[in-house]
């Protein structure tokens, strides 16, 4: 097995088998990666939901919890989005730790978003935006979704915008967004 993180990342190692059932078999994380991981279980609910055959964009993959788990999803694609090349990589690596077939299901694209968006044709979109990092948890006040959502420069509206112009010409608009349970819902809906 390989060392527990190191820094704020380190309390979150704790719950590394609940992020990763296969963690022992070499799971590639960074310090962001430890604590925006979306626990293994939460992730293959999100992707249990999503229709087969599709492709599916990752919008912020981060270290790829989210995107293997809809590449273990048989007659699904991946493209997963990350502004960041390290945690791009991983993402790659976790999904063949995953097996062959999400390996092959899952493409890892380095870049921002709002960049490659309106070039994909994608069935569904899947956004989990960073939050602003561990300190949001300790906010009193509720998650603001409108104007910067989590330190990204964009709101939920703008990126909405963005995911329907990543939708392939004639497919029903599926966007799903992955949200703090303290956000500002009147925001979601407005």
């Amino acid at each position: 097995s390989h060392a527990p993180p190191r820094g704020p990342a380190r309390k979150y190692y704790a719950h590394r088998y609940s992020l990763w059932s296969n963690y022992d078999a070499g799971v590639l994380m960074d310090g962001v990666g430890w604590f925006s991981a979306t626990p293994e279980a939460l992730a293959r609910h999100h992707a249990a939901r999503t229709p087969s055959p599709s492709l599916v964009l990752d919008a912020f993959a981060g270290c790829g919890g989210n995107a293997v788990r809809f590449a273990d999803r048989e007659g699904v694609a991946v493209v997963a989005v990350e502004m960041h090349r390290g945690r791009a990589a991983a993402t790659v690596a976790n999904a063949a730790l995953a097996g062959p077939a999400a390996a092959a299901a899952l493409d890892a694209v380095a870049a921002d978003f709002f960049t490659v968006a309106p070039r994909m044709r994608a069935d569904a979109v899947f956004l989990s935006p960073p939050w602003g990092g561990p300190a949001y948890a300790r906010s009193a006040k509720p998650f603001a979704l409108e104007p910067d959502l989590g330190g990204l420069g964009a709101g939920l509206a703008s990126l909405v915008y963005a995911a329907a112009a990543a939708h392939a010409p004639g497919a029903q608009l599926r966007v799903a967004a992955f949200l703090p349970r303290h956000a500002r819902l009147d925001q979601a809906i407005a």
